[in-house]
């Protein structure tokens, strides 16, 4: 980062990870000709006299102190190509550690959550202030805290919200009764990243996660007929062509309402 920094002349700061709380400390210090306090600002990097300093991250522990989102700028209904929804965020983080994500590297390998309070919260707040009744949880994995999970699902279901919301979750990370809460709460569609059904490079990928796991996961989600969106990535040096119509034929066969395959691109350093 610090290298791209300085080959572009018109970057004059860049702020790595969370920026709720550093944006307007950096505006402040800008605004107020006090550039010096810059140095303190966590997570900010800068031009310095002869090189490219990077300060220290740090990560916002208490993440329902995060006002909501306001979008009163935003002309939302110019945004028509799909049903007007809005986005939530209700964790950050992810102990996992998958070789191609770099979810941990951004947000930190601690899962940090908002409570179910909180989100419920916030999906009253938008869907009165804005009208809005459709949802997309943009979470990494909504379902890791599967017990919090549960609590976000039956909140909304008492406060009879009448929404639809999708969501991205890990197969492995789910069970019946939370299935069901999906459901009933207004979950239209689940979007799991497959990636590969060849165990081995699962393996290698750090997944955590086996074909079969992957199997149940699906079935258990098609019971309660909620719509799957599968993730696969092709293109990994181990992979053959067998293993990458394999996956093709799986998507098939599983019959997967929507599915999207990605190449593989390495990037310097990873």
């Amino acid at each position: 980062m610090a290298k791209e920094i300085k080959e572009h002349k018109e970057i004059d700061y860049c702020i790595r990870g969370e920026g709720e709380n550093n944006l307007p400390e950096l505006i402040h210090s800008i605004e107020s000709g006090n550039e010096e306090s810059i140095e303190r600002i966590k997570g900010v990097c800068y031009k310095g006299e002869e090189e490219i300093s990077c300060n220290p991250l740090e990560l916002i522990t208490e993440l329902d102190s995060i006002p909501f989102p306001n979008y009163d700028k935003f002309e939302l209904n110019r945004y028509s190509s799909f049903p007007k929804h809005l986005y939530i965020l209700t964790s950050r983080g992810c102990p996992f550690n998958c070789i191609y994500c770099s979810i941990g590297f951004i947000m930190g390998r601690k899962f940090r959550a908002r409570s179910p309070k909180n989100v419920v919260d916030e999906i009253e707040h938008m869907s009165t202030k804005y009208g809005t009744s459709f949802f997309e949880f943009r979470d990494d994995n909504f379902a890791f805290d599967v017990k919090r999970a549960k609590q976000i699902c039956e909140r909304i279901i008492s406060k009879d919200l009448n929404i639809k919301w999708c969501a991205d979750i890990r197969v492995d990370r789910i069970d019946e009764e939370l299935v069901g809460l999906m459901k009933e709460s207004g979950c239209i569609r689940l979007d799991i990243g497959i990636e590969s059904t060849n165990n081995e490079i699962l393996r290698n990928l750090r997944r955590d996660m086996t074909r079969e796991q992957i199997e149940r996961g699906i079935s258990l989600i098609k019971k309660h007929k909620i719509p799957i969106k599968g993730y696969f990535i092709i293109g990994f040096p181990e992979e053959t062509c067998k293993d990458a119509i394999s996956s093709l034929e799986f998507a098939i066969r599983k019959d997967l309402d929507e599915v999207s395959f990605y190449m593989l691109i390495p990037y310097p350093g990873t």
